[in-house]
């Protein structure tokens, strides 16, 4: 009997001990975070606008800074949210080494040419420009553009003109 005791009074010793280790542990913080954004639009069309500047003969891009004529274009998305209001627009590409700083790199074969991307009102899009466009009542944004070959310059090489323009969405 008086063995049975000790083992008792063994396990209640250590019971308690376990007990108090494990109240005396450092306290455990959960952090959660999140938040709440507005839902994304969709691109009305496909995500890839196709820009033809067509065949500009070299001796129009002779001189500099003489350029094709602008051709316009839209990106334009469709079914935002109710509660999205804005859309930012941001445009990335690469700049032309050899003009001002908001005409694009031509990575085709034509010498001498730069691209210029203007909103429809002469303000030109540069590399990490942005634009805001309300959401209008039909949860519709657009963005009228217009790009066209510039010779930077003069005395453009034929060959082909392209440049590629990434345009990041961000809604609010």
């Amino acid at each position: 009997m008086n063995h049975n005791f000790r083992m008792s009074l063994a396990g209640l010793i250590l019971g308690g001990s376990l007990t108090g280790v494990a109240n005396g542990a450092d306290p455990v913080t959960i952090n959660i975070t999140g938040n709440v954004i507005a839902a994304p639009c969709v691109v009305d069309g496909t995500n890839s606008v196709n820009v033809d500047l067509g065949d500009v003969p070299a001796v129009d891009l002779a001189t500099a800074d003489s350029a094709s004529l602008w051709q316009a274009f839209r990106i334009s998305v469709k079914n935002c949210p109710a509660g999205t209001t804005k859309v930012t627009a941001t445009f990335n590409g690469t700049p032309a080494p050899d003009a001002p700083a908001h005409r694009y790199i031509n990575t085709g074969t034509a010498t001498g040419v730069s691209i210029a991307l203007a909103r429809d009102i002469n303000l030109n899009l540069a590399n990490g420009a942005t634009w805001t466009v309300n959401v209008d009542g039909s949860r519709s944004a657009t963005w009228p553009m217009r790009a066209r070959m510039v010779a930077s310059k003069g005395n453009a090489i034929p060959g082909t003109v392209k440049a590629v323009v990434v345009v990041t969405l961000t809604y609010q």
